[in-house]
């Protein structure tokens, strides 16, 4: 199981090179502000991915003010400000991370991370298909 975890991280550089991750990344974005519901968030990208992950950030958080007002109110859709952070992310290769609440939430949601959140949520389930 451990190779092919590995073998699946070491494919993740070739996802920011496809002509579909700005719309992976935008989504990623939108994730997070969703999941945090805050309406003052700034967004950080990897390093040399600024340019497509502030456009992706900009898009999200214009589909974020429409989920708000529709989920939320008009006021609270009215006081979003989504920032986007150009220092990088000390590592990864691709994906962002959010914080919000002045800096006191941080939201990770980075190819890395998600690998590993299906690799721990699959486990059992590769276990008893194995094992059982």
């Amino acid at each position: 199981m451990q190779a092919v975890l590995a073998e699946t991280a070491a494919k993740l550089p070739s996802l920011t090179q496809g002509s579909g991750y700005a719309a992976l990344l935008e989504g990623l974005v939108l994730e997070g502000l969703i999941a945090m519901d805050e309406p003052k968030v700034t967004v950080k990208g990897v390093a040399g991915q600024g340019s497509v992950g502030s456009k992706a950030a900009s898009a999200a958080a214009i589909k974020y003010k429409d989920w708000a007002t529709k989920n939320k109110n008009a006021a609270y859709a009215s006081a979003i400000e989504v920032t986007w952070d150009s220092s990088p992310l000390s590592g990864g290769i691709g994906g962002i991370e959010l914080s919000g609440f002045n800096g006191k939430i941080s939201l990770t949601n980075t190819l890395q991370s998600r690998l590993m959140l299906a690799y721990e949520t699959r486990l059992p389930k590769l276990r008893a298909a194995l094992f059982a």
